[in-house]
This record gives structure tokens, C-alpha cells and sequence, in this order.
């Protein structure tokens, strides 16, 4: 096999692998959308607990706003709301 082609199949490799990873971790984020129906309240509710600095987990990209879902998921099997409220 040429140099040429072998350099073709390791770059093929790497992108595969990184697709790979990216499917698998697109579902280690979410959106606030995606927040509000694993809350179950509506999509302002969601914006609103997010505005307000309630959820945990949260990075904003630009405008977007982007969950990192195992956070949130620790922070609901606690039972602790950062207001301090438990229900």
C-alpha cells in the first residue's frame, strides 16, 4: 500500500472515531427543551429556573444554552433544590 493511502486510512480512522464519540456524547447534553420535559414543567418554567441559576450544570455557547444532563440527574436523585426547598 502507498504511504498515500495508508495516511488516507488513519485520517478515515480518527474521523470515525471522533463520530463515534460524538454521537455517544450528544446525549451527555441537552437543551433546555430537553430540561423541561426530564422536569415535566413547560418551556418557559425551564427558562426561568435556568435564568435564575437553579439548575446545575449549565453552560451557555454564544446564545445557546446547553445542559449537562448527568448533572442535572444528581442534582434531582438528591432531592435538594438550591432555593433550599424539598418536596
Amino acid at each position: 500500500m502507498s504511504k498515500r493511502g495508508s495516511r488516507c486510512d488513519a485520517i478515515g480512522d480518527k474521523l470515525a472515531n471522533v463520530e463515534s464519540r460524538t454521537a455517544s456524547d450528544a446525549k451527555e447534553v441537552i437543551t433546555v427543551d430537553e430540561l423541561a420535559a426530564l422536569l415535566r414543567v413547560d418551556r418557559k418554567s425551564a427558562y426561568q429556573l435556568v435564568a435564575k441559576g437553579q439548575v446545575p450544570g449549565i453552560r451557555r455557547i454564544g446564545r445557546a444554552i446547553r445542559i449537562h444532563r448527568a448533572t442535572v440527574l444528581a442534582w434531582l436523585a438528591t432531592g435538594l433544590a438550591s432555593s433550599g426547598s424539598a418536596q
